[in-house]
């Protein structure tokens, strides 16, 4: 993405969602617009999810089950 009025900047390319990690307002502002809803996929996603039980780490971070992989650290 390239604009005339930044040189540096964090934006996430990611879906129009109305549960989200991130405030992309910034993306929005430099004229990215989704095209796609992830939300419209969620009622699957959590079921999928329910199939592979809680993680405390992958449930805890964003990644899911990958981030708990090699996660040594504590999480409280």
């Amino acid at each position: 993405m390239e604009h005339p009025d930044i040189r540096f900047d964090i934006v996430y390319g990611a879906s129009d969602n109305e549960a989200s990690w991130w405030d992309n307002s910034r993306a929005r502002q430099l004229g990215y617009r989704p095209t796609g809803k992830a939300e419209d996929h969620r009622a699957h996603a959590v079921a999928e999810q329910a199939k592979v039980g809680p993680d405390p780490v992958g449930d805890l971070f964003q990644g899911g089950t990958f981030t708990s992989m090699e996660f040594t650290n504590d999480c409280e």
